[in-house]
């Protein structure tokens, strides 16, 4: 039976082999609950790579000024880290936390890198990987750099209309970098038209 993990995979290296991509999967575990759950705090190490199959997890930070920002979220469907601990070692700059019930799979560095170095087709899954990671990036600042806050939020609606009902208008004007009363006065302006 493919999984949601599985299948993304797939995607990214189509030319994995059953036998390599049957051998990785064995080296992700799968994680449930309920949630709210912190996966990693601000300055703790991050060893995992992640594979959100269901719930929300939201990229945050408590700045010594007070009030909590949010740089992203990510949805079903989505690999994430933190890329700074991940990469180097280093603590966490950001808290990544899973907001609602979720399931999820991670795959430690080490195991990753010995997929990497024992089969061809895993090192060009990892290549895929980062290669999709930064095209949406780029997305990301286009998004942010060259519209003004109404489209910003337009956008984010269009990309994905449930949000709304999963994250706070907090959590979203912070995210938009906008304040709430200003996503307030979007929202109502799109209410009346």
């Amino acid at each position: 039976m493919d999984t949601l993990l599985e299948t993304r995979l797939l995607q990214l290296a189509p030319s994995l082999a059953s036998g390599a991509l049957q051998q990785g999967l064995r080296q992700f575990e799968r994680l449930t609950g309920e949630g709210p759950k912190r996966l990693v705090g601000q300055g703790q190490g991050c060893q995992y790579l992640y594979f959100l199959e269901k719930g929300l997890v939201k990229c945050h930070w408590q700045p010594p000024e007070g009030k909590e920002r949010v740089l992203w979220v990510e949805l079903e469907g989505a690999f994430f880290t933190d890329p700074e601990g991940f990469f180097t070692g280093q603590g966490a700059a950001y808290s990544l936390t899973l907001t609602e019930p979720y399931a999820l799979y991670r795959i430690s560095r080490q195991a990753l890198n010995q997929l990497y170095d024992q089969h061809h087709a895993w090192a060009i899954w990892g290549i895929r990987l980062l290669e999709s990671e930064y095209l949406r990036i780029w997305q990301l600042y286009q998004l942010i750099f060259h519209n003004d806050a109404t489209q910003k939020y337009e956008q984010l609606l269009a990309i994905e209309p449930k949000l709304l009902e999963r994250l706070s208008l907090g959590d979203i004007a912070s995210m938009l970098g906008i304040s709430q009363v200003s996503l307030s006065r979007i929202r109502a302006g799109r209410q009346r038209q």
